[in-house]
């Protein structure tokens, strides 16, 4: 199996310190836990955590309690503080058997306070108040997300997004407490920035968010994968279609870059709708055409080059295990185009190898793909 998660990548573009500052002491501080709580008094047994009944009053006042306690400290001046108060309000959620009970509870009680906090002036709060909203997976705290990802705020955006992908994480690896439908619901939103998001550090962490949807392997989420794995595909097509190749963004192309491994995660999983895979098909071949854009408009340094070889190259593979499940009957062959591309970006060895992907007789214009050669502006 593949892992499109370590494919080397070209160093991101300087810029967006802000944004980066913000997203540091929003997400590090949020990723790790000590073993042991010692802030505060108030804690939250385990058997209510992973109770799989609805929480008796009593219960529930144990869960206010805690929330109580702890959540005030979010906004604290001593960043020290905050920190204990996010790993004490985050640790009911990362205990082992959270169950949809739990979350419910625990989500009637901090939903309120954490939509207040979504909209405070300080960046770094209001991040964390989002992300909190993401872990709990239930569909009154997605929607602190749904309302914020398109805020003028382009670190409100990327908080929005990494908190509905860390909802879609919950659905692969945890106990959502919201249902195939929500889930997917979360994902067409994502989509819908995608198609008009112009910051490229926030396009890219839409697409890991859609890709925790693409990549989920559970049974019971089929669904769900079969649509992210669409949406990603058709929207991120669209974005690939109208680039201009004469105004490269590096950052664009590391995000296109995101999406073809994304894809191939997915298609490399095995079983997809056809939809799914035809418009994994589609993305392959804007990915490819816009490549061959690239090349025809000259003047390409090697880093360049670089970073076009690792999309084609994505591209071609996901074609490829696209075609195959498509046609079980077809004989799995590669293409060549990394190789035809070479580090010194060969235009005529390059168009050859793509017109079989994407030219008159190419694989994506014949059955079982069937797109017109119209679709790949080269």
């Amino acid at each position: 199996m593949h892992d499109a998660s370590v494919t080397a990548r070209p160093a991101r573009v300087r810029g967006f310190r802000g944004l980066s500052v913000i997203l540091a002491l929003g997400v590090v501080c949020l990723s790790a836990l000590p073993a042991m709580a010692q802030a505060g008094r108030a804690s939250i047994p385990e058997g209510l955590i992973s109770k799989p009944s609805e929480l008796t009053p009593d219960e529930v006042r144990q869960v206010r309690t805690y929330v109580s306690e702890h959540l005030p400290r979010l906004t604290a001046e001593n960043i020290d503080h905050r920190r204990a108060a996010r790993r004490e309000l985050r640790r009911p959620l990362t205990a082992r058997g959270v169950t949809v009970s739990f979350r419910l509870a625990y989500s009637a009680q901090l939903v309120p306070e954490l939509r207040r906090l979504a909209d405070n002036q300080d960046r770094g709060v209001a991040t964390v108040a989002l992300l909190l909203a993401g872990e709990l997976a239930t569909s009154p705290a997605s929607q602190l997300a749904i309302e914020r990802l398109a805020s003028e705020d382009e670190v409100v955006r990327y908080a929005a997004a990494s908190s509905l992908g860390e909802t879609l994480r919950v659905a692969a690896d945890g106990a959502p407490a919201m249902n195939e439908q929500q889930l997917t619901n979360l994902v067409n939103r994502l989509g819908e920035r995608l198609a008009s998001e112009e910051n490229p550090l926030v396009l890219d962490r839409v697409i890991r968010s859609i890709g925790a949807g693409a990549t989920n392997q559970r049974r019971e989420f089929a669904n769900l994968r079969n649509a992210a794995t669409r949406v990603l595909g058709d929207r991120l097509a669209e974005r690939v279609q109208n680039a201009e190749a004469a105004r490269p963004n590096a950052e664009m192309e590391l995000s296109m870059l995101r999406g073809a491994e994304t894809v191939f995660a997915s298609v490399n999983r095995g079983t997809l709708s056809p939809e799914a895979l035809r418009a994994s098909g589609l993305l392959s071949g804007q990915l490819i055409a816009y490549a061959e854009r690239r090349l025809n408009a000259g003047g390409l340094s090697s880093e360049e080059v670089q970073r076009l070889q690792q999309i084609v190259g994505a591209s071609e593979n996901v074609v490829v295990f696209s075609w195959s499940l498509l046609d079980p009957r077809a004989q799995r062959r590669q293409f060549g185009l990394r190789d035809a591309m070479g580090a010194d970006g060969r235009r005529d060895r390059f168009r050859t190898a793509a017109d079989q992907v994407i030219g008159a007789q190419g694989v994506l214009v014949r059955p079982p793909f069937e797109f017109s050669t119209g679709q790949f502006p080269r």
